[in-house]
């Protein structure tokens, strides 16, 4: 098995967050937030920085105490061992691939704005498909040319988001923020929770870079600070567009019809607030939407492959799937990602997964905070980054995501409150992971007990 070339670098990391983070989310959420909160919902998604920010700097801690694949599954098995990082890895990937597979047919669906018919029926799903098997063939090609992809589409996305943020507070109006006091109070703290919750969606992704460590040059110096940048940069950018939204079109929180995705919100606004110019800022922010959810599920397709091939080595799942061609591309891998990713295009509804992939998200990085916190006392602090305060930063950070899912689930309006049928996912999930442990483990023992003495290990 040929190792994986280290030829990432500094960019394509930053560029891996940025893609990952930014991705179908911010342009729903604004007029969902706008219709929980009022014109005060900007601060969820500062609120939702803070959190974000304290997992953050625990992330960036962990990455820079290893130089292998896998992110949170190798901070965790370094850790507490292999067998609970097997448990994070699984739901990490899984998370990973129903993310890919939802996202490729929510693109596809806002397409059916810009040439009707695309994203009906079959034809959407038929699509979807082939974006999938593009970006699988892209990816089996080797690190390097998902990268340069994921590059281009993280600039192409960001354009488009600039522009409605310069629009919106040009056409800022005062009034909008009439009431804004009395909606947000009138949310109270369970309903702050819920906006803060989904924006987690939306600010989700930068523990992504570390998944692909073992191709990246010096990553226990660049892997942090990608990740830390990636947050601070799309914190404030997703606070800036909930503001210029808010300010600039009054009605954001009703805007969407009916029955349409919610995508859409964004694109309708930035409309309303360029004025005459509004079906050409329509259709460049739409299209922008469209990119930004391609480039989102190109990041994922990049970073999947090396969850399930870092999970392979160590003897969790089939150690086929470890496989590797001559530039250490996890190729098996690639092809068993892509191959599901287009099973839940076909099998699952498009609407996104949004508060059952924060809760898995949450877990993940609960795992990854606790981790880093035990690794202070094991790898050497010189040389690496090591978040501030002490113990400060891994405290708040673990009761931030304590008390988001205590509120969003157990103390927001029933109409508002996030469903706990997420947690029944979480544990089907859980369960399916060690069911294929279980085979894994049977299967090996066969292979070993029927090999021939002296024939070696073949695999």
């Amino acid at each position: 098995m040929e190792a994986p070339r280290r030829e990432l670098g500094a960019l394509t990391c930053l560029a891996v967050g940025l893609t990952t983070i930014v991705g179908s989310g911010i342009f729903a959420l604004p007029s969902m937030l706008a219709a929980g909160l009022g014109p005060l919902a900007f601060l969820a998604f500062l609120g939702a920085a803070i959190v974000v920010s304290l997992i953050g700097l625990m992330t960036a801690e962990a990455a820079g105490t290893t130089s292998r694949h896998g992110g949170t599954y190798a901070y965790v098995a370094d850790a507490f061992g292999k067998p609970p990082a097997f448990v994070i890895g699984w739901l990490s990937w899984v998370n990973n691939i129903l993310s890919w597979a939802t996202v490729s047919f929510a693109f596809v669906i806002l397409m059916d704005h810009v040439s009707p018919g695309l994203g009906t029926g079959e034809n959407a799903r038929i699509i979807a498909t082939i974006e999938i098997v593009l970006f699988g063939l892209l990816n089996a090609l080797g690190a390097r040319p998902g990268a340069a992809v994921s590059n281009f589409l993280t600039v192409a996305k960001l354009v488009p988001l600039v522009l409605f943020v310069v629009i919106g507070l040009i056409a800022f109006q005062p009034g909008s923020f009439e009431g804004s006091t009395e909606a947000f109070a009138a949310a109270g703290a369970g309903g702050f929770a819920v906006a803060v919750y989904r924006c987690i969606f939306a600010a989700g992704g930068f523990e992504n870079v570390g998944v692909l460590a073992g191709e990246v040059r010096d990553p226990q110096k660049v892997i942090p600070r990608a990740v830390l940048l990636a947050i601070a940069s799309s914190s404030v950018l997703y606070a800036l567009i909930q503001l210029a939204a808010t300010s600039s079109v009054p009605e954001l929180a009703t805007l969407v019809p009916h029955g349409q995705p919610g995508s859409l919100a964004l694109p309708l606004a930035g409309e309303r607030a360029a004025g005459g110019l509004g079906d050409v800022v329509f259709y460049v922010i739409l299209i922008g939407a469209i990119v930004s959810m391609i480039g989102y599920c190109a990041g994922v397709a990049l970073v999947a492959p090396r969850y399930l091939s870092a999970m392979a080595a160590d003897g969790f799942v089939p150690r086929g799937l470890v496989r590797t061609d001559r530039r250490g591309t996890p190729v098996v891998a690639v092809v068993t990602g892509t191959a599901l990713a287009i099973t839940g295009v076909w099998t699952l509804d498009w609407l996104t997964l949004l508060d059952a992939s924060v809760l898995f998200s949450l877990v993940q990085h609960s795992a990854t905070t606790l981790a880093a916190w035990k690794l202070r006392r094991t790898v050497p602090a010189a040389g690496r980054f090591v978040a501030p305060g002490g113990p400060i930063v891994p405290v708040l950070a673990l009761a931030s995501i304590v008390a988001l899912v205590v509120f969003a689930y157990g103390f927001a309006d029933p109409g508002d409150a996030v469903d706990a049928d997420h947690f029944v996912a979480l544990g089907l999930v859980t369960v399916s992971g060690l069911v294929v442990w279980g085979v894994t483990r049977v299967m090996g023992g066969k292979r070993t007990a029927n090999r021939e003495p002296g024939t070696g290990n073949r695999e």
